[in-house]
């Protein structure tokens, strides 16, 4: 039986001649390179019209698949966003009638031009999209989950985008301005249902209560007593093996013989 030999050598391109001067969009050749690249093909020296000098394969150039370095689609999506940011939208005028639906009201976001949500947690967006800057319609935004179960949307205003909870937005449409020192608090503990008959603003100390009534509330998996055994021991065990035997991290093991964790005990 015959083995197969592979061979490594680059396999062999036909060499494209370009001219000193020739232009594939935004790209201009100067010279030709003795080179290849990994697939081959002969390179040529180009210059963009906005001042980089890139190499790029002869046949690329030749055939126009290539027209820039690379700055023609950033400046693409920049005019495209200058377009989308023309069109002033107040949710009074230039907004589509609201989303109707059986048993749910919707209203508009305070101070987030172009949202609305609705009573039962549903968001929505009017605003322009980059390729179509004309047609405004309502569609629905399809939120984000948090690692402790709250949803959230970005939002944007003007060049800025800032992220929200579902929660609060519904609050703040349906129930009024978020009060000082106050936060949104589930009244039934569940971090994702954000009916509006389900949210109320209230201090942080009354929302930890209700995590504390409602089963949520984190709680360590070290004692004082494991804290004692773990600074007694550590003379004598790694950090590691600490860690193994309590169920947490290697990190966790060092902020306590370190005093950055449980510095009281």
């Amino acid at each position: 039986m015959m083995a197969t030999i592979h061979s490594t050598e680059k396999p062999k391109q036909n060499l494209v001649k370009l001219e000193t001067g020739f232009r594939s969009g935004r790209l201009v050749v100067m010279r030709h390179i003795n080179k290849q690249d990994k697939a081959g093909y002969w390179l040529v020296r180009c210059k963009c019209d906005c001042g980089a000098s890139i190499q790029a394969p002869a046949s690329s150039i030749k055939r126009g698949v290539l027209l820039s370095c690379g700055c023609a689609k950033k400046l693409a999506v920049k005019k495209r966003l200058e377009q989308s940011e023309r069109i002033t939208i107040t949710c009074e005028a230039n907004c589509p009638p609201l989303p109707s639906a059986i048993d749910i009201e919707v209203r508009h976001c305070p101070d987030h031009l172009g949202y609305c949500v609705s009573n039962t947690g549903t968001l929505w967006s009017c605003r322009p999209r980059a390729w179509n800057t004309t047609t405004l319609h309502w569609r629905i935004l399809k939120p984000g989950i948090l690692n402790d179960g709250h949803r959230t949307a970005s939002l944007c205003n003007g060049q800025s985008v800032h992220q929200r909870l579902i929660s609060n937005l519904v609050a703040e449409a349906f129930i009024g301005p978020k009060p000082p020192s106050c936060e949104v608090c589930h009244n039934n503990g569940i971090p994702d249902d954000d009916h509006v008959s389900n949210l109320r603003w209230d201090t942080h100390k009354n929302n930890m209560g209700d995590t504390l009534a409602h089963g949520t509330r984190y709680r360590p998996k070290l004692t004082e007593e494991d804290v004692v055994y773990i600074k007694r021991m550590s003379p004598e065990k790694t950090q590691r093996k600490l860690a193994a035997m309590f169920g947490v991290s290697q990190a966790l093991i060092w902020q306590i013989l370190h005093n950055k964790q449980w510095t009281s005990t």
